[in-house]
């Protein structure tokens, strides 16, 4: 039995039931996440690579292959592999958000607007897609509309510590007051 908070005992686990079920899929997705959490990058992208394989039909992979990407800096593969997800499942706002990220990391802003408002029409209870589509906004010189966005987080969850720095940094940067401030 393992430890929560465990990993290695977690992957060891796995890597047992993996030999048992070499085919399951499933349990290849899970071991990459262990690796993730473990630091193992390179290692949970050939994990989550042999899942897809299995199961070319498990979208969740695929986005942790973009975000694995994303943060080992290859964020043109990210994006291709993130658009390729996106184009089997147009309506998957996990992939739409890290391919947003990805085009912020190379400064394709406008393509980054794109995916954090599609990913906010089809999640709209999503904080991370607002909040990311604030930036994109602040980016653009749009302050208004990224203040707008930011208090609309603030309100639903007051205790959100980055959307009242982001916010505060924000009005600092631009000089732009709130209307109740005015």
């Amino acid at each position: 039995m393992t430890r929560l908070g465990d990993h290695q005992g977690a992957l060891r686990s796995i890597e047992g039931a993996s030999a048992l079920e070499p085919e399951n899929a499933l349990l290849h997705r899970l071991k990459g996440d262990t690796l993730v959490h473990l630091g193992m990058k390179v290692e949970a992208l050939a994990s989550y690579r042999e899942a897809l394989r299995l199961d070319p039909g498990m979208y969740p992979a695929y986005v942790n292959i973009g975000n694995l990407l994303s943060e080992l800096g290859h964020f043109d593969l990210a994006v291709k592999t993130l658009s390729h997800l996106i184009k089997l499942d147009e309506s998957n706002a996990d992939a739409l958000i890290s391919r947003g990220a990805a085009f912020m990391r190379i400064n394709l802003v406008h393509e980054a607007h794109r995916d954090f408002a599609r990913a906010l029409e089809i999640a709209p209870r999503s904080t991370l897609a607002r909040h990311n589509l604030s930036v994109t906004h602040s980016t653009l010189g749009e302050p208004r509309q990224a203040l707008e966005l930011l208090d609309q987080l603030i309100l639903t969850n007051p205790e959100s510590q980055r959307d009242r720095y982001t916010r505060s940094l924000l009005l600092l940067v631009t000089g732009e007051l709130p209307a109740a401030w005015e």
